[in-house]
């Protein structure tokens, strides 16, 4: 066994003995940042908002909405052909709660679709979309093709009729919408090059809001470090973006809409499969937006502000895993009927009673 302190010489070859030791470890210290397709693949894909609104300035004055609304999707990769994958997206769960003041905190869950205190403007919603598809061809991280989402709004559309709450959700169901939505949500973050523990790498999305105009969201990447998962070799990236509304060469009009807001989040990217399965984030948004029906030529509207606070988080499960889940929300809605009818069967007995007792 060697003995401190050690001499230069044999100082020097031991350092060499530990560095070429550990070298291989070294250079693992990087990762190849690509999204992977597996031909005849299927995952489960669950994306979870919740959304704090607090609004002021209205003529009907201050008030808070929150909502929360799930959105759980089958990835299924039909086709690889050279860098070009075509993914079917199935929707599989659709769920909302509200806490809005002028309705009584309504909501509906398809994984348990027979709740009888569920909303029947929403059931009528979210139970339409279950089993309806999304077609995506994919290439280098990015959408070159969508299409369905078309197709689902019009359907809905044409089945359930007026719907106050489809009114305003509709306006997210086209294919130029969703190619926005859904490129951002699973794809902006692949860089799709090899990318070492510190390194960072920067990416861009440009929306169109209905509302609110164009917007330009600028994302700054970290590959923070390596972990183990359930005995995966997971990349951990941290991230944080900045939106602004975006007005061109323009000088900005102002009587338009303006949002601007910052991002803070982690995702997990499983180095084997080649694909994130979780990400989480946080977003604080400002918006400053014109209430319809005010202001003319020579009055500026009148200006209503929301201050929104969002938290996300998308998840990717086994087809074993969802089923579990699934399973779950059986059990629970069977026990819910059980304790109902006992409870009606219990409602019953008394009343008899009470009848024998008034003989």
């Amino acid at each position: 066994m060697a003995k401190f302190p050690l001499s230069a010489s044999t100082r020097v070859i031991f350092l060499m003995a530990i560095v070429t030791q550990y070298a291989p470890a070294a250079r693992a210290e990087s990762v190849m940042i690509k999204r992977k397709f597996e031909p005849g693949s299927k995952q489960y894909v669950e994306s979870a908002v919740e959304v704090k609104q607090k609004i002021s300035g209205t003529p009907m004055g201050d008030m808070n909405i929150d909502v929360r609304r799930v959105y759980g999707l089958w990835e299924t990769v039909e086709s690889v052909e050279g860098d070009v994958a075509e993914v079917r997206l199935t929707f599989d769960r659709a769920a909302q709660w509200m806490d809005f003041p002028m309705w009584n905190n309504p909501y509906f869950d398809s994984d348990d679709p027979h709740d009888p205190d569920a909303a029947e403007l929403l059931r009528r919603i979210y139970s339409e979309l279950i089993d309806k598809s999304i077609n995506l061809k994919i290439k280098d991280a990015e959408i070159v093709e969508f299409g369905g989402l078309d197709e689902i709004r019009e359907y809905i559309s044409r089945k359930i009729g007026t719907n106050f709450i489809w009114q305003q959700m509709s306006a997210e169901f086209t294919n130029e919408q969703g190619k926005q939505n859904w490129e951002e949500a699973l794809f902006q973050l692949y860089p799709e090059k090899e990318i070492k523990v510190g390194e960072t790498w920067d990416s861009s999305a440009t929306a169109v809001h209905p509302k609110i105009g164009t917007t330009r969201t600028d994302f700054t990447y970290k590959l923070d470090r390596f972990t183990d998962k359930g005995g995966r070799r997971i990349a951990v990236i941290t991230y944080d973006a900045k939106v602004d509304t975006v007005h061109g060469n323009e000088q900005p009009d102002p009587n338009a809409a303006e949002l601007s807001g910052t991002t803070e989040g982690e995702a997990l990217y499983d180095v084997q499969a080649g694909v994130v399965v979780s990400d989480h984030y946080t977003n604080a948004t400002q918006i400053k937006m014109p209430i319809p029906g005010t202001g003319s030529a020579d009055q500026p509207p009148q200006f209503m502000n929301v201050e929104v606070r969002l938290n996300a988080d998308l998840k990717r499960q086994t087809p074993e895993a969802r089923a579990a889940d699934k399973a779950e929300a059986r059990s629970k809605a069977e026990a819910r009927a059980k304790a109902e009818q006992a409870e009606e069967d219990e409602e019953k007995v008394d009343d008899e009673d009470e009848d024998e007792d008034d003989d």
